[in-house]
């Protein structure tokens, strides 16, 4: 007999909880559907996207204590290259709060797609078929058609595009269904573009390789895997070669254009692409998209000419070497100026 009330307690107890799971999961849910809060998750995702193109992404160390420096004029009075690494505003894309803010925007989507717009799609999808002249009073523009037949108001409807449907002699038509759906496409869209951007910093692969012109290296040594669920592409069994490196000019002497021929070979040596990439066209192959960032002088050969029988240069080959003489000078401060490819 003593168990009885210890059963009874043991349920309630846990009615109890089951309530207050169900309550806090509504709560949460109504809180994730609220449209003010959506907006402000939307505010900071477009706000950290607009700094991510604004801060350079994925540079070296080198480069942020040369911009970004501790003493003297700090960028907008305040932002080192110390602050900036410890918000990790050198990688915004692959940073945490940005991957939060993200799976945030994601969870507001489906809340407002569950609690909002689903329901009134199926409200909009049901039959009212209205039985007695009390209920066709209750609509807002009831009419009487004496002469009236169902089939034919039925295909006049449908010319106008109303869905059309017939029960027991009486007739409902509808329309606008496209219109409530709308939102849940919208929402699935978005949400298709976040899932896969959050694939693309935990899933992709990412690197670069400085390769002088004639040169080879393996694609897969080059890059590496952005988290562990990060499976390896195809094209990283290649070897990436360039063959020539080549740049446009205006007549005013700017940049026009980066010039790069590359060929893709696998393993046993087999061509598998050969093509020229540029600026905003790149090489794929395998999952792997290859592409120009930066270029510099790597090597640079050169031959005396205008020597005498004894070997020593002559006094217009002491010209020559005058002028190599600034031209080297001169590649070597574009060189530490650096010009970027893409």
């Amino acid at each position: 007999m003593p168990l009885a009330p210890v059963a009874a307690s043991s349920a309630a107890a846990d009615a109890g909880q089951q309530n207050i799971a169900k309550l806090a999961w509504r709560k949460l849910v109504r809180e994730l559907s609220s449209l003010p809060r959506a907006i402000g998750i939307m505010a900071v995702v477009t706000g950290l996207s607009a700094l991510g193109t604004i801060i350079p992404q994925n540079k070296g160390l080198e480069y942020y204590m040369l911009n970004y420096p501790t003493e003297g004029n700090k960028v907008l009075g305040f932002l080192d290259y110390q602050l900036l690494l410890l918000c990790q505003l050198d990688h915004i894309y692959s940073a945490w709060y940005f991957y939060a803010s993200i799976v945030l925007l994601g969870a507001s989507l489906m809340a407002c797609t569950y609690t909002t717009q689903w329901p009134t799609a199926k409200v909009a999808q049901r039959w009212r078929f209205a039985a007695t002249a009390q209920a066709l009073k209750r609509h807002s523009m009831p009419q009487v058609l004496p002469n009236a037949n169902l089939t034919d108001l039925a295909k006049t409807l449908a010319q106008k595009s109303y869905q059309i449907f017939l029960k027991d002699g009486q007739l409902y038509a509808f329309k606008g269904l496209s219109g409530r759906l709308g939102p849940i496409g919208v929402h699935v869209a978005l949400l298709m573009c976040l899932f896969g951007t959050a694939y693309s910093g935990f899933g992709g692969w990412k690197g670069s390789a400085m390769c002088p012109e004639g040169q080879e290296f393996v694609v897969g040594q080059a890059i590496s895997p952005a988290s562990v669920i990060a499976a390896p592409p195809k094209g990283a069994e290649t070897v990436l070669q360039v063959n020539k490196f080549s740049i446009d000019t205006r007549p005013d002497g700017s940049v026009a254009q980066f010039y790069s021929d590359l060929t893709l070979r696998d393993f046993n040596g087999k061509t598998l692409v050969h093509k020229t990439i540029s600026v905003n066209d790149p090489l794929r192959y395998g999952g792997v998209t290859m592409y120009q960032t930066d270029w510099s002088l790597a090597a640079l050969t050169l031959r005396l000419v205008d020597l005498d029988q004894s070997g020593t240069p002559s006094s217009s080959s002491s010209s020559s070497a005058d002028q190599t003489g600034q031209l080297l000078d001169q590649l070597q401060q574009g060189a530490t100026q650096g010009k970027p490819a893409a």
